[in-house]
């Protein structure tokens, strides 16, 4: 049978309404002694002020890990626009996207025609056999 607990709020939750009174970098004064602490690693130190304003907090932030992002896939996807939106064909063109007269589709890249609205008009791709 499960007990009903109540989770622990994590602790520095309590802290999310202090607002940041000052940010240093690693090379300014107030804030060489923690660089020499914690070396190359540093980011930048913050002071935090209570919201009745009685305590400060000194924190720090650190790198901890650096990777390589990796692009999301932006295929290329086959859009109807109708004659009629000349508009939208603008915007469409100045994005990049060609008119296809064989399929009488639109090709552009997929974040193009999320951004333009055309999310609903992208054709659903033929499989081949």
């Amino acid at each position: 049978m499960p007990q009903n607990r109540k989770l622990k709020r994590p602790r520095t939750a309590e802290f999310h309404n202090w607002a940041v009174s000052k940010t240093m970098q690693t090379d300014t004064r107030g804030a060489i002694k923690l660089s020499r602490k914690f070396g190359d690693a540093l980011i930048c130190v913050r002071y935090r002020l209570s919201p009745d304003g009685s305590e400060r907090l000194t924190t720090v932030e650190l790198l901890v890990d650096r990777a390589a992002v990796q692009s999301r896939a932006n295929p290329p996807v086959a859009v109807k626009i109708y004659a009629s939106e000349g508009k939208l064909r603008a915007q469409a063109k100045a994005k990049g996207a060609w008119f296809n007269p064989e399929t009488r589709l639109w090709r552009m890249r997929q974040n193009d025609a999320h951004a333009l609205g055309l999310a609903g008009r992208i054709a659903k791709p033929v499989r081949q056999r």
